[in-house]
């Protein structure tokens, strides 16, 4: 049987550690959640099983509030499943899982599906099942040769264009660099609205406090693609481990024009080879953005074509 127990603090060296020895990610570093959070809001879970802990995860702890005043329902929130030990049982750790947010009054219980599971053929948990996305994920074992095989040949072609013009590949972690990004994003953002899928950049506040808890001294790192000295698209992801995932890009119109993300993107997978990384996750659609008639369909096929493994990750919400 399997045992939740709380921490409401943990070393950051030991914490890493301890992902490590579970193959964790760097969605489940406390960093990712500390953007606008509460130090005491941040919890530390450890799933054990006869004192030994086999799996762990981060959570978010919230309460909402009643005409603003008083205290209302009790909810927590992972950024992703549990990371566990190799073979260990997944369904197991649900169920330990919804036990302690019961047992400790929690209204709802949410398990985001980024790099998820897919819990979509066991019958007990059909009914919190949450929205499910679909994830592109490449093994970065593989030579870069056959990597590079493995794309679509729209891809490769595109590839092979953005590199002959000249662009260059720098890595910016300031807070400028950061908030440069955001305006890459904004006009995608605006090109992407005019295709029919609209979609909202956070604004400059939040970018403030997410650079500083992820990307200041963080997980979080951001590519540009430079054409004469001049930024054109940019490319944030994580890292910790052996595990990397794209998390934020962007591009203007001239990096539209120069096909600048393909090299961005191919150019973050030969430097997270080089580094030893096993594994990138370039990022996830709606399950339903399959059909040609969903809106991000295109986006779908894009991220499909780098030749990744698709994965289906269901997230869970459970109302206790």
């Amino acid at each position: 049987m399997i045992t939740v127990d709380v921490e409401n603090q943990f070393k950051k060296d030991d914490w890493r550690e301890l992902l490590l020895s579970l193959n964790g990610t760097p969605i489940q570093l406390p960093e990712i959640l500390q953007a606008g959070a509460r130090p005491e809001d941040i919890l530390y879970l450890l799933f054990k099983r006869n004192g030994v802990t086999v799996a762990a995860s981060t959570a978010l702890r919230t309460q909402k509030k009643l005409l603003r005043v008083f205290s209302g329902a009790r909810e927590i929130y992972l950024p992703m499943f549990p990371a566990a030990v190799a073979g260990q049982d997944d369904n197991e750790i649900c169920k330990a899982l919804i036990s302690f947010a019961k047992t400790e009054g929690y209204a709802k219980l949410e398990i985001d599906p980024r790099w998820g599971k897919d819990f979509s053929a066991v019958d007990e948990l059909s009914g919190y099942r949450g929205h499910s996305l679909a994830e592109f994920v490449l093994d970065l074992r593989l030579d870069l040769e056959t990597l590079l095989k493995g794309m679509h040949k729209k891809h490769r072609k595109n590839v092979r264009e953005a590199g002959e013009h000249n662009l260059e590949i720098v890595e910016d972690r300031s807070l400028e660099g950061f908030l440069k990004l955001r305006e890459m994003q904004q006009t995608s953002s605006e090109r992407s609205a005019d295709r029919g899928n609209s979609y909202a950049i956070q604004g400059e506040e939040h970018f403030r406090a997410y650079f500083d808890a992820v990307y200041k001294d963080g997980p979080g790192n951001v590519l540009f693609a430079m054409e004469n000295g001049l930024p054109v698209a940019a490319l944030a992801y994580l890292a910790f481990g052996c595990r990397a995932i794209t998390v934020r890009s962007g591009s203007n119109q001239r990096g539209y024009e120069t096909s600048a993300m393909y090299l961005l993107q191919f150019e973050l997978v030969r430097r997270l080879k080089d580094a030893g990384y096993e594994e990138l996750n370039i990022g996830a659609v709606p399950a339903e953005a399959r059909s040609p008639e969903h809106p991000q369909h295109g986006l779908y096929t894009y991220k499909r074509y780098y030749g990744g493994e698709e994965r289906i990750s269901l997230g869970l919400i459970v109302t206790c």
